[in-house]
């Protein structure tokens, strides 16, 4: 009985490890080649497991929030222009305060990232409920919703939004889309 050529590379990344079966002059030939590739292996930084969950979860969650930032602007709501966004619609409130938070929110959603106050400012202003007397307070005592950097009392500062004002953003532009 004629015994059969049998070869076997086998190549562990995680570990950075390898095996070659097979006749001498299949070792032999693949050897350096395979030799190279696991020792570039070993100058690439580990990525570890959890770290590269929490790298797909919140490359997942831009995915989603793409998605639902485009229906939003496919519904007329705004739109974003060199990175401003720009109201289509008026943004409810009953009070000049309460609307002007509800434009914080919903321009920094939109956004995905920090507004500047000025920035803001002209946004409220388009929506004719500017107070300048209490602009920045309105924003600073609201943590429930927003995270203020900067001094409030100069002219440049800026604000993101907590975990609470994302889902009240959401909660507001839901609510125009009816």
């Amino acid at each position: 009985m004629e015994e059969k050529d049998y070869s076997e590379i086998y190549i562990n990344l995680k570990e950075k490890t390898f095996s070659i079966k097979g006749n001498a002059n299949f070792v032999k030939d693949s050897f350096e080649s395979i030799k190279e590739i696991v020792v570039s292996l070993k100058n690439v930084p580990e990525i570890d497991e959890k770290e590269q969950n929490e790298k797909q979860v919140i490359e997942s969650n831009e995915i989603v929030n793409e998605n639902c930032i485009d229906k939003y602007i496919k519904a007329g709501i705004y739109s974003i222009d060199e990175n401003k966004v720009i109201f289509h619609k008026r943004i409810t409130g009953r009070t000049n305060a309460e609307k002007m938070k509800n434009i914080a929110l919903v321009a920094i959603y939109a956004k995905n990232d920090k507004i500047q106050s000025s920035e803001l400012k002209e946004l409220c202003e388009r929506q004719a409920c500017y107070d300048a007397n209490n602009f920045a307070a309105i924003f600073k005592r609201d943590i429930e919703n927003f995270i203020v950097k900067g001094k409030s009392q100069s002219q440049s500062w800026e604000i993101d939004l907590t975990i609470g004002g994302r889902e009240k953003a959401e909660e507001i532009l839901e609510s125009m889309m009816n």
